[in-house]
Order: C-alpha cells, then structure tokens, then sequence
C-alpha cells in the first residue's frame, strides 16, 4: 500500500486562496504518486510472473523495425528494452568461461551500475576490490529479514543503492558465483555485459561535423577518464545561473547552489532527439521535486517548480548550442530543409492546381451567365443545365470539393535513404475529420480514407531527431551483423550493446569499426545529394 498520508489542509484553507490552490496541487501529485505506485507493483507482479513461466527456458525476442530502422522487440511486457527489473532477471541462455579479461569487465560492469562510470578504470577496479564483502552480502541474502520486517535500526542493503539495483544485484551474483569457483577465470558466465555510448545523439552529430571539441566532450576521442558531457553542460549551466542570480534573476536566486548532474541529464540526452521547451520543462520539474531537505521535505515550493524548470530548460539549451556549435548548426539545416519540403509542390502537380482553379472560374462565370439570361427571359434554370454547367455540384461534390481542396495543399513528406540502404518516409500528415450526426450526439471521426497533406510543422521538428535515429540504428545493425560474422552473442537496446563479459574487449573493436565504417561515408553530401535529385521538380 502506499504509505505516504495525504496531505493536510492548511489552517487557511477557506480564505486564503494561494494555500488553497498549493493545497490542491499536492493533492494532485499524491494522488498521481499513489496511482503510479499501484501501476508499478502491477507491473512488477506482471513481468516476475512472466520471467517465473520461462525460468530456465531460452527466450527468443522477435523484432520489428520502426520507419526509421530502430528495432524493437515484439513481446510488450518482458524484454531487454524493459526497466532495470526485466534486465535483471534476464541473462544470455548461452554460458562462456569468464577469462580474465572477462572477470576485469564484470567489475567494470558492476562499478558502473553504481554510477561510477566516469572514473578511469583503475578506479572502478578498486571500488569492486574494496566492497567485496557488500557484493557477498547483497549475493548471500538480498534482503535481510530485518530490513523486511521493517525494524528499527536494520541496515539498508547496500545493493539498493546503485543507479541500477536489479541489475546490479545480478552482477553481484554472478561476481561472488565467480571469485569463489575454483578458478574464477573458467566459470561459465551467462551475464550480459554493457557498453553505452555516451550521448549517442550528439556522438553522431559531432562525427557528422567532424567537431573535434564536440568529439573530445562525448568520448569520440582517447582520454585517461571518461567525458562527462551532462556534468560539463550543468557547469555552464551553473555559470549562467551564478550571473542571473548576481543581476537578481528570481528564480536564478532559489536555484543557485541546488543543481545537479541529475535535473539536467534527461533534457541533455533528448534535446539531440527533439524534446521540445515544454517537454524539457516537464522532465525538469519532475527532477526538482525529487529535490529533499535532510529533514525529507520538498526543497522546491510546488507551486513555483514550474516556473523553476521552463527558467532551467531554457538555460541547458542555451548551454547546448555554447558547448555543441556544429550539432546546432547541423540541427538547423536539417529542420530548414524539412520546412522547404514539406511547404512545396512538385511542379507538375502546381500546373494542375493552376489549370483547376481557371476551369472552376470559367465554371463559375458560365453558371453567372447563364442565371443573368434566365433572369432577363422570365424562366428558371433546370438542375441539368446548372450541372452541365457546374459539375462540381453533382452527387459526390463534397468529397470531390475536399479532394480538389486537396491539391492545393502541400502533399511531400520527407524522404531519405540511410546509409544501410533503406528508405524511410516520414508519416506525419494531418487528420482527415467527418461530423457524423445522431438522434441522440453530434461526434467526429478521423477518414482514414481520405487523403490528407502533410504535417509540415511536425516533418520540420521531427526530421532531425529521426535522421540521427536512422544513422544510430545503421550502426547498430552494422555491428550485429559484424559481431554475428565473430561468433559474438549481441543484444542492443540502441546505443546501448551487450555480450558476454569474456567477448567485451572483441565487441569494442567491432563497434568503434562500424562507427568509423558509418562516418567516413559522406552522410551529409549524400542527403543533401539525395534531396536536390528527389524533390529537383517542387516549387
């Protein structure tokens, strides 16, 4: 059950309309936080049952590909693109001799899923090293029957604690299975094994604009610790903040010295990806009010979060275009390309429309006349002559009247080849609507049968997330195909890669191959090649 009591109402409920407002807005999110609680456990419940069914059985995931040619898997509920539970409940079927090499990557592994990813391995090394008791205890007994029992003063697992618990309760598992076989390097592993790109959005665009500094700040060039591109941007960030709060910017003031890696990694990870100002605004008030005193109290009114996170959103992107200049510029080339395509005609189709709207004036002028001569005689004009005259009037005219309508509306969507070949087509198009009227209410349905013209504001947003999209799933079907070619189990969750933990070093090599394979193509001459020869005709 969820065990937070809802909140109370102010002594001032009744006249004092500001606490009356902040009252119900806490209200709101309680009762939101219960629902998503109980939406969960139902989950949870859900994918044990599931894994429960299979357990010591192989799985096989089916995938389909989007438009774009990012695969996914088929089964809704349980698979590796699933939450931290799914992925620590699954495991390769297949078993392969840790090796040292192996053993090295599993405490890398199991380091990193405390988010301790941006040391140097050295570090990483020594933080496994030096919690081996923790890792034994979290693989001995879960959680503890005290800490079950809710009793005061029992620990805490120190497994709960990592970014990623599941998972990382599963590599503590297999570790201690491991360290205490007779020979560690010879256990047989069935643990997947991880490697993320880091920002893999701006990984591509840096690649694609040959931006050295870009590169250096997202891991494309060799460094002695790993780059952390959200911890640079909330630097910046900082910085912009420190001189609002120095001009007595309001909101500049109540966030100083409150920022963290957290409240604008999200944002930064999906601004490549087309978040909008207001979706960034959302999941930054979402970070804020997990923000709590050492007393568990919310540190950011509710009332004010809102404010708070539009003021934080349009900082980072501001940060974004200071520390990522050619990914921006790229950005805004492909979005003005977008707009110029889908607001154009091709030339033979604006003929038609020319020719359509002088025989519908002509049409129109004959009818006139003809009402005038009818007029001046005395007599009336029968349905006939007026259809003769006017076709467009006739039985079907609505739908025949939409259709010509039609044709005076941009119809090109946004086509491009990825570099594996395939097409992709952007669906977006507007809704075709129908009143339909009943004795009892008036309702409209979209007509999946009716042409529409395209959506040109959303193929103008959406063409530059969905091409990075297109380039990161050519990558990650290129090194699957590469891995299978070396006898690697790969599985893939975008940008992110996993096999066995002995195959990691080999899987690295082929990853950084195909990146090189993918980027030495001339990705943007090739579009901009492709677009001039597609749409060569459009006005």
């Amino acid at each position: 059950s969820y065990d937070v009591p809802e909140p109370a109402r102010p002594a001032d409920y009744e006249t004092n309309t500001a606490a009356k407002h902040k009252h119900a807005a806490e209200v709101r999110e309680w009762r939101n936080n219960r629902a998503n609680q109980h939406s969960q456990r139902c989950d949870c419940n859900y994918k044990i049952e599931i894994a429960q069914a299979f357990l010591d059985h192989p799985m096989y995931f089916p995938h389909n590909m989007d438009f774009r040619g990012r695969a996914y898997p088929i089964p809704p509920h349980f698979n590796h693109l699933g939450n931290d539970l799914c992925r620590g409940l699954l495991t390769f079927h297949e078993g392969r001799p840790l090796t040292e090499r192996g053993l090295y990557w599993l405490k890398i592994h199991l380091a990193n899923l405390f988010g301790k990813d941006k040391l140097s391995h050295a570090e990483r090394i020594a933080f496994v090293n030096d919690n081996v008791s923790n890792i034994a205890a979290a693989a001995d007994d879960p959680v503890p029957d005290a800490f079950l029992a809710g009793e005061p003063g029992a620990a805490r697992p120190w497994w709960l604690d990592a970014d990623s618990p599941w998972q990382a309760l599963a590599a503590c598992v297999e570790y201690t299975a491991a360290i205490r076989s007779p020979d560690p390097s010879a256990y047989v592993s069935h643990l997947h094994i991880h490697q993320d790109g880091t920002c893999n959005g701006l990984q591509h665009y840096a690649a694609m604009g040959r931006d050295r500094v870009g590169a250096q700040e997202v891991n494309l060039a060799p460094s002695d610790t790993p780059q952390d591109v959200y911890a640079g941007i909330l630097r910046v960030v900082t910085r912009l903040v420190d001189e609002d709060a120095r001009a007595g910017v309001s909101q500049a003031v109540a966030l100083q010295g409150k920022l963290t890696r957290k409240i604008v990694k999200q944002t930064v990870m999906t601004n490549v990806y087309g978040v909008t100002l207001i979706g960034a605004r959302e999941q930054i008030a979402a970070r804020l009010r997990e923000v709590k005193d050492d007393d568990g109290q919310h540190v950011f009114d509710i009332m004010a979060v809102s404010s708070l996170a539009l003021y934080v959103a349009k900082k980072i992107f501001a940060s974004l275009g200071e520390m990522f200049t050619q990914a921006q510029e790229i950005q805004t080339w492909l979005n003005e390309s977008a707009r110029r395509i889908a607001q154009s005609m091709p030339e033979a189709a604006l003929a038609s429309w020319k020719a359509m709207v002088l025989e519908s004036r002509q049409s129109k002028e004959k009818l006139r006349e003809a009402v005038r001569v009818s007029k001046s005689s005395g007599s009336t004009l029968d349905s006939e002559t007026v259809l003769r005259l006017r076709p467009d009037l006739g039985p079907g005219s609505t739908r025949r009247m939409r259709l010509d309508a039609l044709a005076t509306k941009p119809m090109s969507t946004v086509v491009w080849t990825t570099p594996l070949g395939l097409t992709v087509v952007q669906p977006y198009r507007k809704s075709a609507q129908r009143a339909v009227t009943t004795s009892l209410q008036n309702f409209t349905i979209n007509d999946a049968n009716m042409p529409t013209p395209v959506n040109s504001q959303k193929q103008k947003t959406a063409f530059p997330p969905n091409f990075v999209h297109s380039l990161d799933a050519s990558h990650m079907v290129l090194s699957a195909i590469e891995c299978r070619v070396a006898g690697l189990v790969f599985a893939s969750v975008h940008d992110s890669y996993w096999t066995h933990a002995c195959d990691v070093d080999r899987m690295n090599d082929i990853l950084r191959d195909q990146f090189v394979t993918l980027h030495e193509m001339p990705i943007m001459a090739n579009l901009k090649a492709e677009f001039e020869e597609r749409y060569r005709s459009h006005k």
